[in-house]
C-alpha cells in the first residue's frame, strides 16, 4: 500500500513524501527492490545522487538482471557527474571573480580607468552576504514554529 502511494507521489512530483513512504517500507523489509528503486527515483529528482546511488546499487545486487535498476543507476551516475562538472565551473567562475575584484584596476587604452567593474563585483559579494543573512533569519523564525522547521530543513534549499 505504501509503495502504491509512493508511486502516486512520484507522479505528482512530491518527491520527499515519496521517499519517506519508501523508507517506511524499507524499515520493515530492507531488501524490497521496488521500494529501493522508487526511493532512488525520488532522491535523483531531489538531486540526492549519493543516496540514490546507494539504493540502486543495493537493488542491483538483489536483482542483477533488473534492467530498469541498471538503467536508472547509469542515469544517476551521469547526472552526478554533470552536477559535479557544473559545480566546478561555478566555483572556477567565483574564484576568477574574486581574483578580479582584488587585482588593481587596469587602465583602458584611452587612459581612463575601468572603476565600474570592481564596484559591481563588490555589490555581488554584498548580495551573497545578504542572502546568508536572510537564510539565518528564515531559519531562526522557522525554529520557533516546530514541525514547519523540520519540514523546511529537510528540503536542503541552501
Amino acid at each position: 500500500l505504501h509503495l502504491n502511494e509512493a508511486q502516486c507521489r512520484l507522479r505528482l512530483n512530491e518527491y520527499l513524501p515519496a521517499a519517506k513512504l519508501c523508507s517506511e517500507v524499507l524499515a520493515r523489509d530492507a531488501d524490497n527492490v521496488k521500494a529501493l528503486y522508487r526511493r532512488a527515483v525520488a532522491n535523483i529528482s531531489m538531486h540526492e545522487f549519493g543516496a540514490a546511488r546507494t539504493d540502486l546499487l543495493h537493488a542491483a545486487r538483489l536483482e542483477p538482471s533488473n534492467r530498469a535498476v541498471r538503467a536508472k543507476l547509469s542515469e544517476c551516475v551521469d547526472a552526478a557527474k554533470k552536477e559535479r562538472q557544473n559545480e566546478k565551473q561555478l566555483y572556477a567562475a567565483m574564484i576568477r571573480g574574486a581574483a578580479a575584484a582584488t587585482s588593481p584596476v587596469a587602465a583602458a587604452p584611452d587612459g581612463s580607468s575601468d572603476r565600474d567593474q570592481p564596484k559591481l563585483q563588490l555589490a555581488s559579494t554584498e548580495g551573497v552576504a545578504a542572502v546568508g543573512r536572510e537564510k539565518a533569519e528564515v531559519g531562526d523564525s522557522l525554529e520557533e514554529s516546530g514541525t514547519d522547521a523540520e519540514r523546511f530543513n529537510s528540503f536542503n534549499f541552501w
